[in-house]
């Protein structure tokens, strides 16, 4: 999550951003974990991919949204 991270800020600030957005998470999500990441002997066994289980991943986990009402208070 660390590399993620650094490299999502790497990829924001050659976009001209000082902060991260969706995106450069999803830009970077596969350069990241690719290696890092291995398959279980169950899933192998299930016929499973490697690419196929990190689009999964970055498919299935929900994009934060930002409350506006902590915003408007101030």
């Amino acid at each position: 999550s660390i590399a993620l991270l650094k490299m999502a800020r790497a990829s924001a600030y050659v976009s001209g951003r000082s902060y991260v957005i969706p995106e450069d998470i999803h830009d970077v999500f596969f350069a990241v974990t690719l290696h890092r990441v291995k398959l279980s002997s169950k899933a192998k066994a299930a016929g499973r991919d490697l690419e196929e289980v990190l689009r999964l991943i970055l498919r299935d986990v929900p994009v934060p949204k930002l409350s506006t009402e902590n915003y408007s208070q101030q």
